[in-house]
């Protein structure tokens, strides 16, 4: 990140690793810096989620949720923090597995993805993470003894995934 603002002839930056320096007290606000930051605490919270910390987890992807969401409301038009914040409430349901927090956190996702997926729908990544979120929220229902719910939602996955083989008949990853 320091040598895209050194190309700009910016020279504060000598220790790419310092975080306590000139550099970073004057760009840690830029909204791409906040982007990685909450992107940090995404991939600390999945760390923890791999190890079992749950607590942990439930903590940085409340970080993540509340510093993804400031931007979202700084900067609307930008669809990239509403697709991040979509995969971070994916991620922490799936950590949660069961329960009234984690069908809200599927919900959100969902909300999100699929205003993205029909928004943007050239963006295969967004119809990808929506079909993902399809996925995983009908893996919870089915679980949970709603299989109607699971089915619809299961097969809105597999629709989507249909519409992305092909959108994009190249890539070999939307092909079963």
């Amino acid at each position: 990140m320091c040598r895209k603002w050194r190309s700009r002839g910016d020279n504060c930056c000598k220790n790419r690793s310092s975080f306590t320096g000139p550099c970073w007290q004057k760009n840690r606000r830029t909204p791409k810096i906040r982007h990685e930051v909450a992107r940090a605490y995404h991939r600390v919270a999945d760390i923890q989620r791999m190890l079992g910390d749950f607590t942990e987890a439930d903590q940085s992807y409340q970080q993540t949720v509340e510093r993804l969401q400031h931007l979202i409301h700084e900067f609307p038009d930008d669809p990239e923090y509403r697709h991040q914040l979509g995969i971070t409430y994916d991620y922490w349901a799936e950590s949660m597995r069961f329960g009234q927090q984690a069908e809200r956190q599927y919900r959100s996702a969902l909300q999100l993805q699929q205003e993205l997926a029909i928004d943007h729908s050239e963006r295969a990544c967004y119809i990808f993470e929506y079909a993902r979120n399809c996925n995983n929220f009908g893996i919870l229902l089915k679980d949970t003894g709603r299989l109607e719910e699971a089915e619809q939602s299961l097969e809105e996955a597999r629709r989507m995934l249909g519409k992305l083989a092909q959108q994009f008949p190249n890539e070999l990853a939307y092909h079963g």
